[in-house]
């Protein structure tokens, strides 16, 4: 069983996705981590990481409330949104990645599942 979960890392497809992701991410100017919860605490670390590491980077845990509607149509294809979620159906984030302001921005779902409305919706996941 753990052989097979690790044997999915190797496959030709999940190597192509994690390529595009990567090169998403380093085309982007500003990252935007996006989880609720478990993926939210995720979100937030990861985006101290990507600050030091690639470019400048925020964490949203509350997507509905935020200043995000704003800048996200001002500067959107300049923003690769980075999604976290366990099983890609949280409505308030599917409803935020659904709004057409987002539709300039580049969107990578991280999901358990590549059926997830979530990944559907994603440009890589």
């Amino acid at each position: 069983m753990i052989a097979s979960f690790f044997d999915k890392f190797s496959t030709p497809s999940y190597v192509e996705n994690l390529d595009l992701a990567i090169n998403e991410i380093l085309a982007a100017d500003f990252l935007i981590f996006i989880g609720k919860g478990a993926s939210g605490m995720i979100a937030s670390y990861a985006a101290q990481l990507f600050s030091s590491l690639v470019c400048f980077s925020i964490a949203v845990d509350d997507p509905e409330n935020t200043f995000l509607h704003e800048f996200k149509r001002k500067l959107a294809s300049h923003i690769c949104l980075i999604v976290l979620s366990v099983n890609g159906e949280h409505q308030d984030i599917v409803d935020f990645i659904s709004d057409q302001s987002v539709a300039n921005s580049k969107v990578i779902a991280i999901t358990n599942t590549s059926t997830s409305t979530l990944a559907k919706l994603a440009d890589v996941s």
